[in-house]
């Protein structure tokens, strides 16, 4: 919804002076807004992370930049993105990641605009997302920005435990009874996720900035090796294509492909169809998610006008980079693809389960791969190096939410990181998709700070002056977009959590023909023989 592609010195630097300034003398604060400023820089608001050197602050390139945003953006959105295809199909999913590219660029030039305008006026720089909503929107604008980061955070912290979870339990699944009941297939994601979360009380309780000192080259190289992981597993199943049943791929309601809006998905009616669609939406919102950090990162260039144009560039060849993925990956698994595309990267299926394309998730049946294995712990170190710097941030942004004197009692101190880490192990162990959790996290909170305070702000304190009558009505649009996205996209997260907490595998699936009921059973009284 999240991970770090590094972790820079500075980041670390600005991790230990939040910590310090907030916790050790939190008097030191000036204002209001300081208290979030310094930790909200050193996150992003979706997989990302800024690792620029304090040496370079000032200096940073327009090629640099762009490089830096590329391998930024690239996380593990990848491992997701497939799955958007089974709800709009072969056009309108590529068209919607486009859109969503385009949407964000636009709002990259709105944040840009509306910050060289307060700067010419003399009323201060801008270097942090608070300084900008604040100085645009005023208080409100401090307030709605600083909340949903804070949330949005807490949302993406919660994913990312979710995913590491699943990851490892699909790569090295554990065959333990989880003593508190629940399914016995998930039983073995729920002890992952209870021993991944000793991780959050270390980061909670340690300030491990100073392990992560210099170490960006990791982050880089992380996740190269993921993306070239993720296109070796994907173009692998290739072959395992012939061994699908041809009777079972198309249901009695819902076909293996769909050209555009797959009726399929849901309860098939039309209020539905459009819910999903605003699904998918919020997290091509979430792959694009970078407008919170353009102060910061805008602040850091030798050349600011360059920023749009930057940004741009970036978000088109990550664009293309997922369009490959969706395009295979859909072509493979069609509609009955696993939402976790490293579900898919399996082998031996048919002596798992015979007749194993008949069953309600055919794909995830079978042995992972070496390449799921070795995508599942590259990924899971990505994690939780993002982790490092994710859970202390958000302590920290929680903490500064509160009244000072508050947050500066020891019995606050250590219920707050208890707190974080228990909430966070409940809730990966209740939540299954992360897909859903990422919508979520998107549409309740991340669409604030990327969609709506841009535009608002842009028009109360930038140059609105230069947006002609067709770029307004397009703001218009976009700015309602956002709106409904924020109620229907999540309204249409939760209920597919809730659709997925209890859902159950089942062979054949409900929408088997007759003809893949009738294979299903020759595959099994085969084997049986």
């Amino acid at each position: 919804q999240a991970v770090a592609v590094a972790a820079s010195a500075a980041t670390s630097e600005s991790l230990r002076e939040a910590r310090m300034s907030l916790l050790v003398n939190p008097s030191q604060e000036g204002s209001r807004g300081n208290n979030l400023r310094t930790s909200f820089d050193t996150s992003l608001e979706a997989d990302t992370s800024a690792s620029l050197p304090a040496s370079q602050i000032g200096k940073i390139s327009s090629r640099m930049m762009c490089c830096n945003m590329i391998l930024s953006i690239t996380g593990s959105a990848v491992l997701g993105v497939g799955a958007q295809m089974k709800t709009l199909g072969w056009v309108i999913t590529p068209v919607m990641l486009f859109l969503g590219a385009g949407m964000t660029s636009e709002m990259v030039w709105l944040v840009g605009c509306t910050c060289d305008r307060i700067e010419e006026k003399r009323e201060g720089n801008i270097i942090s997302y608070q300084d900008f909503a604040e100085r645009s929107l005023g208080v409100l604008g401090w307030w709605a920005s600083a909340v949903s980061s804070t949330f949005a955070l807490v949302g993406m912290i919660i994913g990312g435990l979710v995913l590491e979870a699943d990851n490892l339990n699909i790569a090295f699944p554990l065959h333990l009874k989880w003593p508190f009941g629940g399914d016995t297939s998930d039983a073995g994601r729920k002890w992952w996720a209870l021993l991944v979360s000793v991780t959050t009380m270390v980061y909670c309780l340690v300030d491990v900035g100073s392990l992560l000192h210099g170490s960006g080259i990791i982050g880089i190289v992380l996740t190269v090796v993921c993306m070239f992981l993720v296109y070796w597993g994907t173009f692998g199943q290739l072959g395992s294509l012939g061994d699908f049943d041809t009777s079972c791929m198309d249901g009695v309601d819902m076909p293996y492909h769909s050209w555009g809006i797959n009726q399929g998905v849901g309860s098939g009616h039309s209020f539905s169809t459009f819910m999903d669609v605003f699904s998918v939406t919020s997290y091509m919102i979430f792959i694009f998610a970078i407008v919170v950090t353009l102060p910061t990162l805008r602040s850091t260039m030798a050349s600011k006008n360059s920023m749009t144009r930057v940004s741009v560039i970036s978000f088109l060849v990550v664009a293309l980079e997922f369009v490959i993925i969706m395009m295979i990956s859909y072509y493979i698994f069609g509609n009955l693809g696993p939402q976790n595309i490293l579900d898919g990267m399996r082998t031996d299926r048919q002596a798992a389960m015979p007749g194993w394309w008949a069953r309600t998730n055919p794909w995830a049946v079978g042995t992972s791969t070496f390449v799921a294995k070795a995508l599942s712990v590259c990924m899971t170190l990505h994690l939780l190096c993002s982790d490092a710097i994710y859970v202390p941030v958000t302590v920290v942004a929680i903490e500064a939410l509160l009244p000072k004197p508050v947050a500066a009692r020891r019995f606050v101190w250590y219920s707050l990181r208890f707190g974080v880490t228990i909430l966070r192990f409940f809730l990966a162990v209740v939540i299954k998709d992360f897909v859903k959790m990422s919508s979520l996290t998107s549409a309740a909170f991340v669409t604030m700070n990327n969609i709506c305070l841009p535009i608002l702000a842009f028009y109360r304190a930038g140059p609105r002056e230069q947006a002609g009558p067709i770029r307004k009505v397009m703001h218009g649009v976009i700015f309602a977009v956002g709106c409904l996205n924020m109620l229907f996209g999540t309204i249409s997260a939760v209920q597919g959590l809730v659709q997925e907490h209890n859902s159950k595998p089942n062979v054949p699936g409900p929408d088997a023909t007759p003809e893949c009921q009738s294979a299903y059973w020759s595959a099994v009284n085969g084997s049986e023989s």
